[in-house]
């Protein structure tokens, strides 16, 4: 397992910490990842951000864990943004990982995510149900 989410799920450390102390910023997806928690509640994001994050989903991770708690931070991005199609494309991308391989954690934060994007869609059934 990966130390990012190691920490995140056995500390109370913000995600932004994590990533400072233990990612390789020499490694794009993790300087992505880096890059993409800093502009996260940024109303107005730099559009080379979308290209980087775009790039680093095709490119993926080894760590299935740390490349599912990536997706679910890309759908926030983009569902916080009314760009829900790519959100919905992302969240094809998380669903489609192995199950098995992802951490209970990691995966019930991805569920708030594809919660998220029911959200912003204005499917308040969905998005209840998927809070459950």
């Amino acid at each position: 397992m990966h130390q990012i989410i190691k920490e995140y799920i056995d500390s109370t450390s913000r995600l932004s910490s994590i990533l400072e102390k233990y990612a390789d910023k020499g490694q794009f997806f993790e300087k992505t990842f880096c890059n993409l928690v800093t502009v996260i509640n940024i109303e107005e994001v730099d559009h080379q951000v979308y290209l980087e994050v775009d790039q680093a989903i095709i490119n993926g991770h080894s760590d299935p864990n740390l490349y599912s708690l990536f997706i679910s931070y890309a759908i926030s991005l983009y569902s916080r943004r009314n760009k829900l199609e790519r959100a919905n494309a992302i969240q094809s991308i998380g669903l489609s990982l192995p199950r098995e391989k992802i951490h209970p954690v990691i995966f019930s934060f991805f569920i708030l995510k594809m919660a998220d994007i029911k959200f912003y869609e204005g499917k308040t059934v969905e998005y209840n149900a998927l809070l459950k």
